[in-house]
This record gives structure tokens, C-alpha cells and sequence, in this order.
């Protein structure tokens, strides 16, 4: 069941793990700085709240250039950025890497309690229609 309300919504992580890559390299893509984009996956990070209501925060593993004001910073330092913020000292692919399982998944995340950000979301859904939902935006430390 996913989250009902928008705005900060204070959870405990219920899984996580990297997974195959949303967005995978388009032939030809490069970063910013003129290198081939490579794409290694997507952490996968399950939010559950008090009430049992459950959503996934997705933080990408690659070496594409962010947006904005984290134009300066690739998509895995943005990710790992967001990890040391709620309290989760992983500030390397390393040392992110150093605490998977062999499933890929991170045990010593599993537990932690941060604070989500959602909003309203308008999609297109696979029927073609226009569907609106509500989605975890920002991954913060608890209480933020």
C-alpha cells in the first residue's frame, strides 16, 4: 500500500538492495564531462511508515551528471550523498559496494529510520490515460 499523504512522512527502511538500472546508458551518451556514461544499477531503498503504508526511493549508481545545482556531482555521489545524510557512513561506491551481501542486498540499512519527502505525481499510464499518484520524492534524515 503506498503512502497517502504528501510531505515529510518519518519511516524505517524495510529493504534494500541494487538493483538492475531504470535508465540504462543510451548508445552514445556521455556525462557532462565528455566521458561514456556508464550505468551500474539502482539502489532500491523500501519505506514503510507507522501505519504499514510503503513506497521505494531509487537512487541511481552511475556516472551521469546531476541537474541544478548537483551538476557539479555524478548520480552515484549524489546517491551516496543522500546515504551519509540520513546516517549510513558510506561515503564511496566502495565502501557502498563493501556492505552488499552476495544478493545485493545491504543488511545494515535494513532498520534505519529517516524521514521521506512525497508529492504529487501526474503520469501516463501504460494504458495511455493520465493517472496521478503519490511518490517519495527526498530520502532525509529523520526528522528532516
Amino acid at each position: 500500500m503506498s503512502f497517502k499523504t504528501i510531505g515529510n512522512i518519518d519511516v524505517t527502511i524495510a529493504d534494500a538492495y541494487i538493483a538492475e538500472p531504470k535508465w540504462d546508458a543510451k548508445p552514445g551518451e556521455k556525462n557532462n564531462r565528455g566521458v561514456p556514461v556508464t550505468v551500474w544499477g539502482d539502489l532500491c531503498i523500501i519505506v514503510k511508515d507507522d501505519q504499514g503504508n510503503t513506497d521505494v526511493w531509487k537512487g541511481e549508481l552511475s556516472n551521469r551528471t546531476g541537474n541544478g545545482t548537483k551538476s557539479h556531482l555524478e548520480q552515484t555521489a549524489i546517491t551516496l550523498e543522500r546515504l551519509v545524510e540520513i546516517g549510513f557512513n558510506v561515503p564511496t561506491f566502495t565502501d557502498l559496494m563493501n556492505q552488499c551481501n552476495d544478493d545485493n542486498v545491504l543488511p545494515n540499512l535494513i532498520g534505519m529510520r529517516c524521514t521521506v519527502t512525497t508529492e504529487e505525481v501526474t503520469y501516463t499510464g501504460k494504458d495511455g490515460t493520465q493517472k496521478t499518484g503519490i511518490f517519495t520524492r527526498y530520502l532525509n534524515r529523520l526528522g528532516a
